[in-house]
């Protein structure tokens, strides 16, 4: 048998190995030849200590970079978390009612979103969940609309009215379940 017998049949059995899950010569020849260079890098008796300790470093900062995504990543989750349980508690208004700052905000919001509501002439006040327009409106129409669409809001308890028309008396104030504010009467005293 000669020299390009014997290297066929090497090559065949190579190429057999290779198809039954062995790993062929070829790469165990260069995964030994790439850990030669890695350990003599590493191991360099001039200068392989710092090598490692520039290794160690890297590893350490790498290491460090993963923590603080990981620690971002789980504030951001927990926050997420937090804001979507907070939308779900809210939605609808969350108990069922806003304070009055927040009422009031919503019903002006609500009411003059129409272009057509002269916005300078009236003044919406909230107290208890009890609306109080006041003010004066260009015609009946545009008072029954601000009327009912002030009705319409969530967790309004009721509308009181003092518009008036043009040229029309101020409608007289009804009167408190609770006035924050009291007033002397016509004798003088306190009710």
């Amino acid at each position: 048998m000669n020299t390009i017998d014997r290297w066929r049949e090497q090559r065949l059995r190579t190429d057999q190995s290779s198809r039954r899950g062995g790993p062929p010569g070829m790469l165990l020849a260069l995964l030994g030849a790439a850990a030669g260079a890695v350990a003599a890098y590493l191991l360099d008796p001039e200068r392989g200590k710092r090598r490692r300790a520039v290794l160690v470093d890297q590893a350490r900062a790498r290491m460090r970079d993963v923590g603080t995504a990981v620690e971002r990543g789980s504030r951001r989750a927990g926050t997420q978390a937090f804001s979507i349980s907070q939308q779900v508690a809210h939605r609808n208004g969350g108990n069922g009612r806003l304070n009055d700052s927040g009422l009031s905000d919503k019903v002006e919001t609500e009411l003059f979103a129409d272009p057509s509501i002269p916005q300078g002439k009236i003044n919406i006040n909230v107290e208890e969940g009890v609306v109080v327009l006041r003010g004066e409106v260009d015609n009946p129409g545009q008072r029954e609309e601000l009327i009912h669409k002030a009705e319409a809001i969530a967790g309004v308890v009721r509308v009181d009215s003092l518009l008036h028309l043009p040229g029309e008396p101020v409608p007289p104030e009804p009167p408190r379940a609770h006035p924050s504010v009291s007033t002397a009467g016509p004798e003088g005293t306190l009710p």
